[in-house]
């Protein structure tokens, strides 16, 4: 069995965990399938006790029409249709992601269901044992109602008993959670009953006539293919992306049209892309009349496998007389558009040539082209850009269906976190604003905004971020920590310790709280007062194990105790 990160013996076994469990999430994002292309699998208990030669199970996945290559997960078995057999729902990583199996066995046997409810137990009798009693039968059936059986799943409350061809019952047991058994009766074959703890009487139960169908619709696998167009339900802003054009001046794709961008990766070694680059040429007027601002950006020079240049790409926009924009592409610019796509599609496929991105008015990320992108489709899109949020949702998805609710928003914060890691503090701050307009009421979100804030030397902004936060979660002691360092590089060291003090009393092991709090102190006259929270600070660094933050806290402690034995 494999150990989670809280039952690892040792710090290195844990990282050891960790380090794994990032790999096989590296390999889903790969687009790999854990399943490794297998069918599902259905096996029927015989009944066999084992004194036959055939064993108590057999296989008929085949038979069974379930042998799916479906990346299958959970499953939960329902009488969805009320006609006294199972249905069966399952859920997959893969598409379908949503599975309805209905049972259409002939009814050569009868059944018995039964809906618990508890009065001196929980309400739906999780835990409850019932025991169905048949004529001219030694052993009764037995089932007990789990909260949850297999794989992530829940099936019905509902408890369902296949009685054979005659099925007569005798009785019924229900052993409640922590009581006495409870016999029921008036209980016969073919029906479906409430059982009410304490009532003695089991009551009879019609299903409700449903008003909608639940219709067969046959799914066909499409061809994997490097072509693609991904329309996207919930449009990122897109981060800062400058390029150089063929004279050498520096461009920025966000500023110059009012409306929308198409950015179109290619190289002049790419044919896909020259036939692409002529349609447009060719369907200038269509793209000028439609506002469409296209810029061609090439990675010539970028691929070392590759003996091209920025030459090359010039020259060959020259020959078709390109009458849109065109540069080229560098490598900052090719890292941010791979991030931005490796979040939304939780998917890191490197991008190649071509690969297109169309921006709306507003900046946002509509659709992503990977191959080439046919004219008629790119201005379908275009006259498809300022669509409801439902409209886009159905846009987004392969195949039409009903929705449980409205469409739900994406929170940029994680983009803005992916951003700053890699160092792009800029970009980073765009996605956390995003985040704030979006309303989000997560308090780490104005916390990460205003660090990233601070860094690119925005403090009053990066200040307005910690308080919006401390408003959100006035315990928060990251943001109080945060605002207290530069209320304190202002000068304004009684409201800095303010913050300090409740940082440390939100959170006793921050380490840089009861080191500024202790630092702050001292300065301010109160030495002893400072000392305490200081060797506090100490040993939280010890036991973080971190050694260069223990030498730094030592360091200062041993400057303030010399400078006050003089």
């Amino acid at each position: 069995m494999s150990r989670s990160p809280s039952q690892a013996v040792s710090k290195e076994a844990a990282s050891q965990y960790i380090l794994a469990f990032d790999r096989l999430t590296r390999l889903r994002e790969e687009g790999r399938n854990f399943s490794g292309r297998e069918r599902n699998c259905v096996y029927l208990n015989t009944g066999d006790s084992g004194g036959g030669t055939g064993g108590r199970f057999a296989d008929i996945s085949a038979v069974s029409g379930l042998d799916f290559m479906d990346d299958a997960r959970g499953i939960a078995h329902v009488d969805w249709d009320h006609d006294g057999d199972l249905d069966l729902w399952i859920a997959n990583r893969t598409a379908p992601q949503v599975r309805f199996m209905r049972n259409d066995s002939p009814a050569f046997h009868r059944f018995v269901a039964v809906r618990l409810e508890g009065r001196d137990c929980n309400r739906d009798g999780i835990g409850a044992r019932v025991e169905v009693h048949l004529e001219g039968h030694d052993r009764p059936l037995l089932k007990t109602l789990y909260a949850g059986r297999g794989f992530l799943s829940q099936s019905s409350k509902w408890l369902h008993f296949g009685l054979g061809q005659e099925g007569r019952i005798e009785k019924l047991v229900v052993r409640w959670p922590g009581g006495d058994p409870e016999m029921f009766g008036a209980v016969a074959a073919d029906g479906r009953y409430r059982l009410v703890q304490g009532a003695g009487e089991a009551a009879p139960w019609t299903p409700p006539q449903r008003s909608g169908q639940l219709v067969a619709a046959p799914l066909e696998a499409k061809e994997q293919t490097t072509t693609r167009r991904i329309y996207l339900a919930a449009r990122p802003p897109i981060p800062e992306l400058t390029y150089t054009d063929f004279s050498g001046a520096g461009m920025k794709v966000n500023e110059g049209s009012p409306g929308p961008t198409l950015v179109n990766l290619w190289a002049s070694w790419c044919r896909p892309c020259h036939a692409e680059l002529r349609q447009w040429t060719l369907a200038r007027q269509q793209l000028r009349d439609v506002g469409l601002r296209v810029i061609a950006l090439s990675v010539d020079g970028l691929d070392r496998g590759r003996d091209t240049a920025a030459e090359d790409a010039a020259s060959m926009l020259e020959e078709i007389a390109f009458p849109f924009e065109g540069g080229m592409a560098n490598v900052e610019l090719l890292s941010k558009l791979q991030l931005l796509s490796d979040r939304l599609l939780i998917r890191n496929i490197q991008h190649a040539v071509p690969t297109s991105f169309l921006i709306d008015s507003e900046g946002r990320l509509a659709v992503i082209y990977r191959g080439p992108v046919e004219l008629e489709e790119l201005l379908a899109d275009l006259r498809q850009l300022d669509v409801s949020d439902t409209r886009r949702r159905e846009l987004a998805t392969m195949f039409s269906g009903r929705w449980l609710g409205a469409p739900s928003r994406i929170s940029f914060g994680p983009l803005g976190e992916l951003f700053e890691k890699d160092g792009y503090l800029e970009d980073a701050v765009i996605y956390y604003r995003a985040a704030a307009d979006d309303g989000t009421r997560n308090s780490a979100i104005f916390v990460r905004m205003g660090y990233a804030l601070e860094r690119e030397g925005m403090v009053d902004e990066a200040m307005a971020a910690y308080l919006k936060a401390i408003g959100l979660d006035e315990g928060d002691a990251k943001a109080h920590n945060n605002l207290g360092v530069l209320l304190s590089h202002r000068g304004q060291r009684q409201e800095a310790i303010g913050h300090f003090y409740k940082a440390v009393g939100a959170d006793p092991a921050h380490v840089m709280a009861h080191f500024n709090l202790g630092s702050v102190l001292v300065m301010e006259g109160r030495r002893d007062g400072g000392l305490q929270y200081l060797d506090r600070a100490h040993d939280l660094a010890i036991a973080a194990d971190d050694p260069d933050l223990v030498t730094q806290i030592r360091e200062r402690i041993g400057l303030i105790r010399n400078s006050s034995d003089r």
